[in-house]
């Protein structure tokens, strides 16, 4: 601990005195928090290590310095007051304890603490006794535990909003289609059938869409690892180098009937013909469907761009690549422009037992 020649007691007070002095500096200095002494006029006089090393000083330094040092800028016609009203009706009090002060560091950088201030008379002096503790690492636990809550809330909401769309709106979607095909099947005019047909077919894609909402929902939360998983994250990788975020569709049990074999090269092409929509296509809409169909897992990637360049289209390495992944299962792939531009890439392949 180091005190001014201001500090509580000196050398001619005899032995008594002198031992009090000794224990006064001994249970300061070995404070494990900041501990601050100042006069009336609120300059310091006595500070212990614990103080210096918060801060960035050498105790030495802060000697005869106002207290003001230690308060920001920003912060200091707000502390002269405080310091004020204390100094007429000095009463011990905590301060920080709702809202952290802070305390400015030699370097400029600031410190969240809390004070307990006690007022000190000794020999006639009236000193102010200052406690200060640094809370910032305890603040930031308590800012990451708010963060885990928020995030557990989050997951919650998520999970909830999930099993709303699972289990009642895709129930009244489909039961909404099978009613709708009931009245297809008993209406005589053939454009109203036709009509209610294609609303159907609507409603099934609207389901589709709907179960891979969910999905997305739930996969936010758990580990990628399966093929749904995977795909989903090469889409997410790939917006930035389109420039759209593509659209995906989900059908089928694709993590559990799907091969690793399988499920590697499906992710492997469906990765390539992203990559040639981002160096060629300029799209404005790319989609990427996946389904299982009577045993065959068919990947089919659509954009609405300048359609396929010819020497990908025909016997180009891409085409070669997605072939050959098809060919090696028993399957087989294509690549070829629509009809008002754009590229489809359809790439099918029976799965074989998991």
């Amino acid at each position: 601990m180091t005190h001014s020649s201001r500090g509580p007691g000196t050398e001619s007070d005899g032995p008594i005195a002198r031992y009090t002095e000794d224990l006064f500096r001994a249970l300061v200095a070995a404070a494990p928090d900041g501990i601050v002494i100042v006069d009336r006029e609120g300059c310091i006089v006595v500070v212990n290590p614990a103080m210096a090393t918060m801060l960035g000083y050498r105790a030495d330094e802060l000697l005869g310095q106002p207290l003001a040092l230690l308060v920001p800028e920003r912060l200091r016609a707000i502390h002269a007051a405080h310091h004020f009203r204390f100094r007429n009706a000095p009463v011990s009090r905590s301060m920080g304890g709702t809202t952290p002060l802070v305390a400015r560091r030699s370097d400029g950088a600031e410190v969240a603490v809390e004070i307990s201030l006690s007022p000190l008379e000794i020999d006639g002096a009236h000193l102010t006794i200052a406690q200060v503790r640094d809370v910032s690492e305890r603040l930031e636990s308590e800012r990451a535990a708010r963060e885990a809550e928020e995030r557990w809330l989050i997951v919650e909401e998520r999970e909830r909003i999930a099993r709303d769309l699972h289990d009642v709106v895709i129930q009244r979607l489909f039961g909404a289609g099978m009613q709708l095909q009931g009245a297809a099947a008993r209406t005589p005019d053939d454009a109203t059938r036709g009509r209610l047909l294609e609303v159907i077919d609507q409603l099934d894609g609207t389901i589709r869409d709907v179960r891979t909402a969910v999905f997305r929902l739930h996969q936010r939360t758990t580990d990628r690892g399966g093929l749904r998983d995977r795909i989903v994250a090469i889409a997410e990788e790939a917006a930035r180098p389109l420039g759209v975020e593509p659209h995906i569709r989900f059908d089928g049990l694709l993590d559990t009937s799907v091969s690793d074999a399988i499920a590697e090269d499906a992710v492997a092409i469906t990765r390539e013909a992203l990559a040639n929509c981002a160096r060629h296509a300029q799209a404005s809409r790319v989609d990427i469907d996946l389904t299982i169909v009577d045993g065959t897992l068919r990947v089919c990637v659509v954009d609405d761009g300048n359609g396929v360049p010819e020497q990908v289209g025909s016997a180009g390495n891409g085409l070669r690549n997605i072939r050959t992944r098809a060919e090696q299962h028993g399957g087989c792939a294509a690549i070829r422009r629509g009809e008002h531009g754009g590229t489809t890439v359809t790439w099918e392949v029976p799965l074989s037992p998991v």
